[in-house]
């Protein structure tokens, strides 16, 4: 007989059996909590120092860079980069990434230096010297002309004066239509290339002496040279414009001489005799010129002068420098020679 129910007692639960056992598996609160504090302390354990720096290792063992080994356990690779290595946690602060640096700007180009101030910057380092100079240098390849100080000034031409006879002597020559006949051809070699005194004194009769000397400079451009009545060719007065003036007649087309009548000039220029190849040949080479050297009679200084073509550094250079009041020859001949080759050098390196 079966006994009844209380009438306020509830009915008994179920459980199912799969529910029961999973409960079964579950820790208890406060088994949980331990469990969290040591997956806290792991953690910790486990953050690298820095990018890969290892917290521990084997007893006896170094850390080896991105590795982390605990207790005995083996040795565990941590990437560097892993999520642990970039927590800041336990370890230094991350190092900062050094903001690129700018782009430094170009320094400034120093001005361009023009071929006048080349020179005269050339021409102020000369060392002491005596008497006075002027120099003037045509570039033939680039158009550049450039004069030093005293460019208007004059001085004595000395032999160089032997290239406007010459020219004289071509220029009557051609306008008769012929060419030097044997006897002027020998004279104007002697005058060139031997600087023969002789020679010159006869060639400077035969043009006609001062008019005959002027009328010829004026066609070759010659502005500023001038001959006193009665005074010897030596002692006629130029400058440097001048002389460049007439390189220009004697190396260049635009000249009142014949294709044949410069040839002429040029061939007995390049053939200066050895000892008197000095003067604008050190600026260059190829050298064609003409020197010219004179002692004064009122004061025993020394004219030296040099007029020419010299070839340097794929340029061709037409070049004259005058001087005067040295002591001697030597000393001019020196002068000459340092003028002439600071001069090329400023110009053709100004461009």
């Amino acid at each position: 007989m079966r006994r009844p129910t209380a009438p306020d007692a509830a009915p008994p639960r179920r459980t199912s059996s799969r529910r029961a056992a999973a409960g079964a598996l579950l820790p208890g609160p406060r088994i949980r909590w331990r469990l969290g504090l040591l997956a806290v302390t792991g953690l910790a354990l486990c953050v690298p120092l820095g990018y890969g720096a290892p917290v521990a290792a084997p007893v006896g063992q170094p850390a080896q860079d991105g590795v982390v080994a605990l207790g005995g356990a083996s040795a565990v690779p941590v990437p560097e980069r892993s999520l642990f290595a970039l927590s800041p946690v336990g370890g230094p602060p991350l190092p900062e990434v050094a903001e690129a640096a700018p782009s430094g700007t170009a320094e400034p180009e120093p001005p361009a230096v023009t071929p006048d101030e080349a020179l005269a910057a050339a021409l102020g380092e000369l060392g002491p010297h005596t008497g006075r100079f002027a120099v003037g240098v045509t570039d033939l390849t680039t158009g550049t002309t450039v004069h030093s100080a005293r460019q208007g000034e004059p001085f004595a031409t000395a032999s160089t004066v032997k290239v406007d006879v010459v020219a004289a002597l071509l220029l009557q020559a051609q306008d008769r239509g012929r060419g030097l006949t044997a006897e002027e051809r020998r004279l104007a070699e002697a005058a060139i290339r031997v600087s023969d005194n002789e020679a010159t004194h006869t060639l400077w009769a035969r043009i006609g002496r001062r008019p005959g000397l002027d009328a010829a400079d004026e066609r070759l451009g010659i502005a500023r040279s001038r001959t006193d009545p009665g005074a010897s060719w030596g002692v006629t007065l130029t400058t440097t414009r001048d002389r460049i003036a007439l390189l220009r007649a004697v190396f260049t087309d635009d000249s009142p001489l014949t294709a044949a009548s410069r040839r002429t000039l040029r061939g007995l220029m390049a053939e200066v005799v050895p000892d008197q190849a000095w003067g604008v040949s050190a600026a260059g080479t190829r050298p064609a010129l003409k020197n010219g050297w004179l002692p004064r009679d009122a004061t025993g200084l020394w004219v030296v002068n040099s007029t020419g073509r010299v070839e340097r550094d794929g340029h061709t250079l037409l070049v004259t420098v005058l001087s005067d009041g040295h002591p001697a020859m030597a000393p001019g001949v020196g002068l000459v020679e340092e003028v002439a080759e600071a001069a090329a050098a400023a110009v053709v390196e100004a461009g």
